[in-house]
């Protein structure tokens, strides 16, 4: 019998909706997804940078510093 941590399942199910919703996932925006992954994992809408790329995550609000 093999246990499955269910936060992993959740992550995966996450990505899973998270990658449909991207368009032009690739190269450096993978480690930008990533971060954006988590963020909606945990609820966090917002984040607070200059970087761009976050513009292409439909569920991320971004604020300028």
């Amino acid at each position: 019998m093999f246990l499955v941590d269910t936060n992993i399942l959740l992550h995966a199910d996450v990505c899973s909706v998270s990658k449909k919703e991207t368009h032009r996932l690739r190269g450096n925006l993978l480690h930008d997804f990533h971060i954006a992954v988590i963020m909606r994992e945990h609820g966090v809408e917002d984040i607070i940078t200059r970087h761009t790329d976050f513009r292409v995550f439909p569920w991320v609000r971004i604020r300028d510093v």
